[in-house]
């Protein structure tokens, strides 16, 4: 039975990639977890209807293994987590053949992340080492925006770079009241006018 429970499993779980994102650009948590503690970025991504073309239907460009083109449910379709107390059970290990609705279900204490998914074939992936990647239309891009401890010179070379490809580049600050980020338009004297003499985790790196 075990064995069967992960031959099932293992088709759909060993063929698909999950891509992440997040509703919320100003997370502290997810600043500190997924951007190196702030040091890092946050690609801000257009919310259109046909942002995300991947699907299963013979219109799109996956590339699905000739046997599993129709097999699996919501590959394609950005959507949203659902948080739950309880685990997706299941009463038949043939019903983990194909399943993806457990994909798009994880705990309550991961609310805060307010996460949507999009499922892909890794035929489709860009594979680099042990990593895969999913290439995104530059045209998709609404702003890069730059963590609050980023070096100040890498900050300029993030910017440099974006500025040749037409990507809008903003950054964050502390704010100087709340347990909140103040996310503006980058530019290089930002450093000096974000400075709150009264709160000095208005400063970032210099």
């Amino acid at each position: 039975y075990l064995e069967c429970y992960l031959n099932m499993s293992a088709g759909v779980r060993s063929s698909l990639g999950v891509v992440c994102f997040s509703e919320r650009n100003d997370n502290l948590l997810m600043w500190a977890h997924y951007a190196n503690n702030h040091d890092g970025i946050c690609i801000e991504l257009e919310a259109k209807p046909d942002l995300f073309s991947w699907g299963h239907d013979e219109s799109n460009n996956l590339n699905f293994p000739p046997t599993n083109k129709h097999r699996y449910k919501n590959c394609g379709v950005l959507t949203k987590v659902k948080y739950s107390r309880d685990r997706p059970l299941f009463m038949d290990p043939a019903e983990l053949e194909h399943e993806t609705e457990s994909w798009f279900t994880k705990s309550e204490d991961w609310a805060y992340e307010q996460e949507l998914r999009v499922l892909i074939p890794l035929d489709n992936a860009i594979r680099r080492d042990d990593m895969f990647f999913c290439a995104i239309d530059k045209q998709c891009i609404k702003s890069i925006i730059l963590g609050c401890q980023m070096d100040s010179e890498e900050k300029k070379e993030v910017h440099a770079i974006c500025s040749k490809l037409g990507i809008a580049v903003k950054e964050s600050f502390i704010s100087s009241s709340k347990y909140a980020l103040d996310i503006v338009k980058y530019h290089p004297d930002n450093h000096h006018s974000h400075i709150n003499y009264y709160n000095f985790a208005k400063i970032t790196k210099f």
